[in-house]
């Protein structure tokens, strides 16, 4: 895992695969609509398809009636997310910057609460899921936060 690179829709792809992920979609914001709502995770790029290959991955999960959207940065989402996500009766959004602005490592924080939702969803809302996972984060010093995530991957992703 490198914090240097940021990884492609292929990557994030092929990880998800290889760790049997719900991963319904990788896209750009501005082609969400391409794509009919349905419970599981989207990776989502914020640049439009039409301004290059992108800069910034944030997640969207739909399950049961909730929506989370997950940005590592703690934005809102942009409003082609909440309208592909009307339909979801719960939207809850994370607000917490976890990632350090000089890191590239938002690819990685999105297969990772993938992976923490898929395996929490049934035990918990999805809401609970996001502050659980964001727990272990220090909001005061993001750039401590990439070996959090490194943790995460060693501890539960290589088993």
């Amino acid at each position: 895992m490198s914090n240097k690179v940021l990884l492609s829709n292929f990557d994030i792809i092929d990880i998800c695969k290889y760790l049997q992920l719900d991963l319904i979609a990788v896209v750009n914001k501005d082609k969400l609509s391409d794509h009919k709502s349905k419970d599981g995770a989207y990776a989502i790029n914020l640049q439009d398809s039409t301004e290059g290959g992108g800069t910034h991955w944030v997640m969207l999960y739909l399950y049961d009636g909730q929506a989370l959207y997950y940005d590592s940065f703690g934005e809102e989402p942009p409003s082609d997310v909440k309208h592909f996500a009307r339909t979801y009766y719960d939207f809850v959004t994370s607000h917490d910057h976890i990632q350090d602005i000089a890191d590239y490592s938002c690819g990685y924080y999105v297969i990772a609460m993938i992976y923490f939702c898929k395996f929490n969803k049934t035990k918990i809302s999805l809401e609970d899921i996001m502050i659980k996972f964001n727990a272990p984060f220090n909001l005061d010093y993001p750039k401590k936060n990439v070996k959090i995530l490194q943790h995460f991957f060693k501890k539960f992703i290589s088993n």
